[in-house]
């Protein structure tokens, strides 16, 4: 739930529910989005609880560079980071201040018109954890090293496709009979 926004302390409490529905998600995740849409909602509603401007809390609370290193509730350290100038770019870029001129226009041919903003920022895996290489060899070929994570994607088995072995799984470790 950490992104952009200065954390001094968090608290996390989840209750699941398990139903016979078929799940349903905008992609697979760790509870990234979910984390992430709680956090902008909590602005939202805080923003508007207060008498403020959602946009302004938003300012007033993002992390600083001069912050950096930040250190963030969840253990993580951000080295780097210019967030209040990524949001006046998206701003800019948005039209932000154009919008009640397009929501009028839309209302007008009795449409609805919204808007939101939501900062994501992501580690995809551990510092140093994952690597990449490219290494050109005297007899003409070329090696190329990855050290990616497998978070449950398959990696394992287009990755050895893309050397051109078969991919050999622990809990089969032979490579599968031809026309299988």
């Amino acid at each position: 739930m950490v992104g952009v926004y200065r954390t001094p302390l968090i608290e996390i409490d989840t209750a699941c529910v398990f139903t016979t529905t078929t799940p349903v998600g905008p992609y697979r995740g760790a509870g990234r989005p979910e984390g992430n849409y709680y956090i902008e909602r909590l602005i939202e509603t805080a923003a508007f609880e207060m008498g403020l401007d959602p946009l302004e809390v938003r300012r007033k609370n993002l992390i600083r560079p001069e912050d950096m290193p930040y250190a963030a509730p969840s253990g993580m350290t951000y080295d780097s980071g210019a967030f209040p100038a990524i949001l006046e770019e998206a701003l800019e870029h948005a039209d932000w201040e154009g919008f009640p001129a397009r929501a009028a226009a839309s209302a007008a041919r009795g449409l609805l018109r919204g808007r939101g903003i939501g900062h994501y920022l992501e580690v995809t895996a551990p510092p140093a954890n994952e690597m990449g290489g490219i290494r050109f060899e005297e007899d003409g070929s070329v090696t190329i090293i990855t050290g990616t994570l497998d978070y449950g994607q398959g990696h394992r088995t287009p990755f050895a496709q893309v050397s051109g072995k078969p991919a050999r799984h622990p809990a089969h470790p032979h490579p599968p009979a031809a026309g299988r």
